[in-house]
């Protein structure tokens, strides 16, 4: 198993999710479009107001009151809405960075992951060389202490044969 399986495994995280590139990042609301809508929409307000106004018998004054406290709003909800404006373009960058960090952090984890696979690779090359060294090692040895035990044992003959004729004909001990 490949470390980024085992990364994938141990965090829970789906390929789908480990190979994330920005998706569903793209679409972002255009703030000119909201203010432009809001704007039509609260004047579209302020309107119809002063029409219900003067359909109702109230005074025109009243319905210009009434359209002045919607166009104040109007600018008011521009104003916030500039402000959230300016708190996504934040938070965009935000977002950006962190995704760039992430990309970043993937192509790190992944060259990390291909380089520990080709080390585990090498290191079970290396290991089954060395297995194999070690039986044909441990032949030789073995080989060489049954040559060193027939020596032994032949050395052993000669020095019993070496005492006998030492005592039987020079009469030693």
């Amino acid at each position: 198993m490949s470390l980024r399986g085992t990364v994938q495994k141990v965090t829970h995280t789906s390929q789908a999710t480990y190979d994330r590139r920005r998706a569903g990042y793209r679409a972002r609301p255009r703030l000119g479009a909201v203010v432009l809508a809001l704007g039509v929409l609260l004047a579209l307000i302020a309107v119809l107001v002063v029409a219900i106004a003067g359909r109702s018998g109230g005074s025109v004054e009243d319905a210009r009151a009434a359209a002045d406290s919607a166009l104040e709003r109007v600018e008011e909800l521009t104003a916030r809405v500039e402000s959230l404006a300016t708190d996504l373009g934040a938070a965009t960058a935000a977002l950006d960075e962190a995704e760039k960090s992430d990309r970043s952090l993937a192509a790190q984890l992944d060259n990390t992951s291909a380089r520990l696979d080709k080390a585990i690779e090498r290191l079970r090359k290396r290991a089954g060389a060395a297995g194999a060294a070690v039986e044909s090692a441990a032949a030789d040895s073995s080989s060489a202490l049954a040559g060193v035990d027939a020596a032994a044992r032949s050395l052993n003959v000669l020095q019993e044969r070496y005492d006998y004729h030492l005592r039987r004909y020079h009469g030693g001990g």
